[in-house]
Parts: C-alpha cells; sequence; structure tokens
C-alpha cells in the first residue's frame, strides 16, 4: 500500500477544487524536477486570524502574509507544512487580476520551493522564485485540471 504524502487539514471556509492526488502528483513532478523527492507534507489552509498567530508565535512577526513555510527535509527528501492564509490569497487574486485557484496553486508551489531551498529575500532571489512558480504552474496547466470553488 503507498504511504499518504500529501495531508490536506480540513477547514470550513474552504474546499479544495482538486483531488489529493491531482495535487500529490504535481508537487512530486515539482521536487523532481528541483532534484528532490517529496516526503510528507501538510497543507492547512486557515483564515488571516489563525496565521497572524503562528506568524507571531514562530517567526516573531506581527504582520499578515499568505503563506509561512515550516521547513523539515534532509537533505533529497522533503517533509514539511504550509499553513495558507485564504484571505490573503483571496485578496491577492482580486488584485492581481487572477482566479483564486491560480493564486493559491502559486502559493502552494510557492512554499514546496522553500522546502527546495529557493529564497526570495533579495530582487534577484524574487525574479528566480517567480520564474520557477511560473514553470510549476505551466506544469500544473498541462494537466488540465478542473477548477473548484470557494464556500
Amino acid at each position: 500500500m503507498k504511504q499518504k504524502i500529501l495531508e490536506i487539514e480540513d477547514t470550513e471556509v474552504f474546499r479544495w477544487p482538486w483531488t489529493q492526488l491531482q495535487l500529490e502528483e504535481w508537487l512530486c513532478d515539482v521536487a523532481n524536477m528541483h532534484n528532490k523527492s517529496l516526503g510528507k507534507l501538510k497543507v492547512c489552509i486557515v483564515l488571516d486570524q489563525d496565521l497572524l498567530k503562528k506568524n507571531v508565535e514562530f517567526l516573531d512577526h506581527d504582520t499578515l502574509t499568505d503563506i509561512i513555510t515550516f521547513d523539515y527535509s534532509s537533505r533529497f527528501r522533503l517533509k514539511g507544512e504550509l499553513w495558507i492564509s485564504i484571505d490573503r490569497v483571496l485578496e491577492n487574486a482580486t488584485n492581481l487580476k487572477l482566479s483564486l485557484e491560480e493564486e493559491l496553486l502559486r502559493v502552494v508551489v510557492h512554499g514546496l520551493l522553500h522546502l527546495c531551498g529557493q529564497q526570495d529575500k533579495t530582487e534577484m532571489e524574487s525574479k528566480e522564485m517567480r520564474e520557477k512558480e511560473n514553470e510549476a504552474l505551466v506544469n500544473w496547466n498541462k494537466r488540465a485540471v478542473p477548477r473548484g470553488t470557494l464556500i
């Protein structure tokens, strides 16, 4: 029996528009593109207030953010938790004139890229991160995955 790699925490504010298998296969492909393998990955979709608490508690940052990535990876095996604010994702999608789904996928892959070792502190690193996010989204779009809805 195959071990469950991706754990998606249930939430009352958002219903995932894709199957766990669709996300897992895509994220495994992205990890492989960066010479890594995907171990256990937990994705939690929460509200701003919940992510802010995590941000203050673990990073001592009293600011809103769209994602916090907790990295438990070993050298080649990615493991971690992605905590995502659906409020930030929705606001960013609206401001960028993107679909909620596209922005959510970008944020998820952004977290995975952090697990791969990609940083985004400098302008050059941010540009490289965006290029890698775009590459991953192209890979996703080739899969022709159906869209979903916000509850």
